[in-house]
């Protein structure tokens, strides 16, 4: 979890923290009226595959280290589901500047091809609902140094295991 600075040490133990959901134009106008007068490549951001979320004051966001970590949403029917996976941003935790991740329902076809039909489609009805045209929402980040290893440790493994298969 970032606060500014990109020095501090890595945790082991569990974070979470609450993000809000930007609408794609809202990341677009941020990213594009940010201090630096760096602009957002639209070729970078792809809204059918991609949604953005950060706080709006900062401090508090993935930083370095996180990509790959997973973005949770609490549904209506009392469970945690994968709605994205940190894909990139500046810095971290800087108000000017939201995270991009990956939209795990664009991928959910896949998702259940690879694993056999073992997940259902709880992740695909939500992660539908986290729109870059919707209101903000509410999304909760995750972050543990441990799980993090251990996804690039097996990773590797199920991609073995897809094309042996």
């Amino acid at each position: 979890m970032g606060d500014e600075r990109l020095d501090s040490l890595l945790t082991c133990t569990l974070e979470t923290f609450i993000l809000d959901q930007l609408k794609s134009n809202e990341l677009v106008e941020k990213w594009s009226n940010n201090k630096t007068g760096r602009r957002m490549h639209p070729l970078l951001y792809n809204r059918q595959l991609q949604f953005c979320a950060g706080v709006s004051g900062g401090g508090k966001d993935t930083c370095q280290g996180d990509s790959g970590g997973p973005l949770m949403m609490f549904t209506t029917s009392n469970q945690w589901v994968l709605v994205g996976l940190t894909s990139y941003g500046i810095g971290c935790a800087r108000a000017a500047y939201p995270v991009v991740y990956t939209r795990v329902a664009y991928y959910q076809d896949w998702i259940r091809t690879t694993t056999s039909g073992v997940y259902t489609n709880a992740t695909s009805s939500v992660s539908a609902n986290i729109d870059p045209y919707s209101s903000n929402t509410s999304i909760k980040f995750f972050r543990s140094q441990p799980l993090t290893h251990l996804l690039f440790l097996f990773f590797p493994l199920l991609l073995i295991k897809i094309y042996l298969s």
